[in-house]
């Protein structure tokens, strides 16, 4: 019992490898002159994903350009990525016309992830997301109001994870969420 004692309170305490450099594809773009925030998300006790939020102000602002980095520590297909993102924008109040088909063009996006891959997304428009999957551009979605939609999963107020959220916003010490 002891030795599970241990074990929990070290995956509880296991360091976080959220980035404090933009990554490459970022980089230059002036959407990445600014880290606003860093989290970690856990489910139970297995971290999911580091995530860090990037803008081109010091304050988060939904009208300027920003940038949404999340580093993956457990491997995870395309289709089950693309499930759970379709039905946090639901919850969220997406309008459901076209969602299906949003999520069928996302999974055709991105590749199945394993530990260490990163998805970075960038706000071009209200309507308009540009996604990297480990640096190199994979497609740029279009979506009537994607921009809140997508991004409203990790920064709107209603977020799954609230803490992580306000740590993304810049609003409180990163520590680690479930």
């Amino acid at each position: 019992m002891r030795k599970l004692k241990i074990l929990v309170a070290a995956m509880i305490l296991w360091p976080t490898a959220a980035l404090s450099d933009p990554p490459p594809e970022i980089a230059s773009m002036p959407v990445a002159q600014h880290k606003i925030g860093s989290a970690s998300v856990r489910i139970l006790f297995w971290r999911i994903f580091d995530a860090t939020l990037w803008s081109e102000s010091e304050k988060f602002d939904w009208s300027k350009s920003f940038a949404l980095t999340l580093t993956y520590t457990k491997e995870f297909s395309a289709k089950s990525l693309a499930k759970a993102t379709t039905k946090e924008m639901a919850r969220l109040g997406s309008e459901q016309t076209g969602l299906m088909e949003f999520r069928e063009t996302f999974r055709q996006c991105i590749d199945d992830v394993v530990p260490g891959d990163r998805i970075t997304a960038v706000n071009v428009a209200d309507d308009e997301v540009l996604f990297f999957q480990n640096g190199t551009k994979r497609c740029t979605l279009k979506r009537p109001g994607l921009k809140k939609e997508f991004f409203g999963i990790w920064l709107d107020e209603n977020s799954k994870f609230p803490s992580a959220t306000a740590e993304l916003l810049g609003r409180q010490k990163n520590t680690t969420h479930k």
